[in-house]
């Protein structure tokens, strides 16, 4: 699919006397689109704070843009490893629910296979935007990374602006995810050196106390030494005196 463009997202593409109708048809769009492009940045800007802050973000971000009653976010086995949760889904109170993590209210059929093939990477490089359904790749290094999915109430008809509008929340969402995820790992590799750089200084400053005892030992040695050696040379005096004075005493 070719990158949307303006008439994509507004659906203004005549000038002739259907003009004005299409104007406020194409305000309404647009106003819609900037709705949706708020939300989409106010998810993407979460990077941050962790990838199952992000997913859930973006989760919302759909529902509310789609007004819809279901919303499912996948990722493919052995894609991003590092990023999580993998399978999430909102349901029509708006409630995030980690499917793999724990138990939750029972899933529509339709999700429940979704969330399957996208797991298991049997989904196409595709998009599909029906009336009341919409799927999006999450493309990633030319494979399907993932997917977003939602289902809306029969008063909510999708068309090609929702089209569009969700195109570029999965498009980001995957450079975001990947962003994210060399965040965490970066932030988990600084706490590691942190941890090394703090054990060095404990361990440095080990050594200095060690090395301070051993020349205060080293001192205290020394002196011994000394007193040791000038009472060897008094005991050799006092020797030589004892002697002398029994050789004088004899004589």
């Amino acid at each position: 699919m070719s990158a949307p463009d303006l008439s994509a997202l507004t659906g203004l593409r005549s000038g002739k006397s259907t003009f004005y109708p299409q104007y406020r048809g194409a305000a309404e769009r647009l106003e819609r689109v900037v709705h949706a492009l708020e939300l989409i940045s106010r998810a993407l800007v979460r990077t941050v704070e962790g990838p199952e802050t992000l997913i859930c973000a973006v989760a919302e971000a759909a529902r509310a843009h789609l007004s819809a009653t279901w919303v499912a976010f996948a990722l493919a086995d052995g894609v991003l490893p590092d990023a999580g949760p993998r399978r999430l889904v909102l349901g029509p109170d708006a409630t995030p629910f980690l499917v793999d993590n724990v138990e939750g209210p029972p899933l529509p059929d339709e999700v429940v296979a979704l969330l399957d093939a996208v797991r298991t990477g049997a989904v196409e490089r595709r998009e599909l935007v029906e009336k009341h359904h919409a799927f999006v790749p999450i493309v990633l290094d030319g494979g399907v990374a993932g997917a977003i999915a939602a289902w809306t109430p029969d008063h909510r008809v999708l068309d090609t602006t929702d089209r569009a509008v969700l195109s570029i929340l999965a498009s980001q969402t995957a450079v975001a995810l990947q962003n994210s995820a060399l965040y965490q790992r970066g932030q988990l590799l600084l706490e590691r050196a942190e941890q090394a750089y703090r054990e060095a200084n404990r361990a440095a400053a080990d050594l200095q106390a060690r090395n301070e005892e051993l020349e205060a030992t080293l001192k205290k040695l020394a002196v011994t030494q000394r007193q040791l050696g000038v009472a060897h040379r008094n005991q050799a005096l006092d020797e030589e005196r004892h002697r002398i004075a029994r050789e004088l005493h004899d004589s």
